[in-house]
């Protein structure tokens, strides 16, 4: 998952959807892989057909590049969507950023 736009937030909550996983019947099992974990830290949740992922600083400041939010989801899971309103952006006193969006690749 990478993400785009002209002001880099703090942090990103982006809500994914995507085809079941084996306690759904279908196959994988979702394992979120951090790019870059002396950069950032990763927070995530799957209930089987829904992917939850927070990702903030460690260091309690802004990243200084987009391209440090990237991460990948491992596990032989397939089907996954965003929609640009899945995806939640947050400056530093928690105000909402717009104007960011997500691409699964």
């Amino acid at each position: 998952m990478t993400f785009s736009g002209s002001t880099v937030p703090h942090s990103i909550q982006v809500d994914l959807t995507h085809d079941p996983d084996t306690a759904s019947g279908g196959v994988g099992k979702v394992q979120v892989i951090n790019t870059r974990g002396d950069i950032k830290s990763i927070a995530w949740t799957d209930d089987g057909a829904n992917l939850w992922v927070l990702l903030t600083p460690t260091k309690g400041q802004a990243s200084l590049r987009m391209k440090d939010f990237k991460f990948y989801v491992a596990g032989d899971v397939t089907g996954f969507q965003v929609l640009p309103s899945d995806v939640s952006t947050f400056d530093i006193n928690g105000n909402a950023v717009s104007g960011v969006t997500a691409s699964v690749q």
